[in-house]
């Protein structure tokens, strides 16, 4: 009897568990567009240098994925995605020990990841609301950097002060993976100097980092939904590779003060029900 009560038993909660799972894999696209940071403590309590305008710190992330559904309220997802993020900044009035070396500086910084994202949700189902529904989710992201792109102008001051004149360039610099190309000019605006020579690739290759979220999502046919949401994301390993942290900041930060990636943003996605 024990015997024919448990398999009695078992085939009820099947039963009940399958008569609660309305799809079991889910497809679709996502496109994030977000704000970022590079955190970084040693910017904070720099006094040499004063930031004359943040310009853009933005970027945008691109991805499809895919979740298996466990009882119409946990899944578990994972996926593909691309992501470029920008940084634009402006300073002037540099000092260093104390000391004004007068000239200013305008910087753009260009990283492009490939990401690995995976995480584990909580649905709450569109049946209770009719036309619509939330889930949240939390899990991880491993990122590869693709590409590396910075580039930076220096500017002369006025004559006689320690005032920038952004009017007035000394000198231009790139940096793109292992290569590193400088022109710098005369007070008559020539070019006086060219240096080409190859450095270190100042950006980490590998990170993994935290992501997190919450979506709110339609229900426009029987098997498609459109999602619109919240995300965040930080990377726990520098951004920087040891010792290059003036690759991604001003040229006057500690080689020793890494960076760490921090996204937040939009999500918007189109989602494919599979039954």
């Amino acid at each position: 009897m024990k015997k024919l009560f448990l398999l009695i038993s078992l085939g009820f909660c099947s039963n009940f568990l399958l008569a609660q799972v309305d799809y079991v894999w889910s497809v679709g696209a996502t496109s994030k567009p977000f704000f970022f940071t590079l955190l970084n403590k040693a910017d904070d309590t720099d006094k040499r240098f004063k930031k004359v305008d943040e310009g853009q710190v933005s970027g945008h992330y691109y991805g499809i994925n895919g979740n298996y559904h466990f009882y119409n309220n946990v899944y578990l997802g994972g996926g593909l995605g691309y992501s470029k993020q920008v940084l634009k900044s402006k300073y002037a009035n540099i000092f260093l020990e104390e000391q004004a070396i007068g000239y200013g500086q305008w910087t753009n910084l260009s990283l492009n990841y490939i990401h690995l994202p995976f995480k584990i949700g909580y649905q709450l189902s569109a049946n209770h609301l009719d036309f619509m529904g939330a889930r949240f989710y939390l899990g991880g992201i491993l990122s590869y950097n693709s590409s590396y792109f910075y580039e930076f102008t220096n500017y002369s001051t006025k004559t006689g002060t320690n005032e920038i004149n952004f009017d007035k360039v000394s000198g231009y610099t790139t940096r793109t993976r292992n290569t590193h190309k400088g022109i710098g000019y005369d007070n008559e605006g020539e070019i006086d100097i060219i240096i080409e020579n190859e450095i270190t690739y100042p950006i980490n290759k590998w990170n993994i980092g935290l992501q997190s979220g919450t979506d709110i999502y339609f229900i426009i046919s029987q098997t498609v939904n459109v999602n619109i949401g919240i995300w965040y994301n930080y990377d726990f390993m520098r951004t920087e590779s040891k010792d290059q942290a003036s690759m991604t900041g001003h040229i006057t930060r500690p080689a020793d003060a890494y960076s760490n990636n921090q996204r937040i943003g939009l999500s918007v996605g189109l989602e494919w029900l599979i039954f």
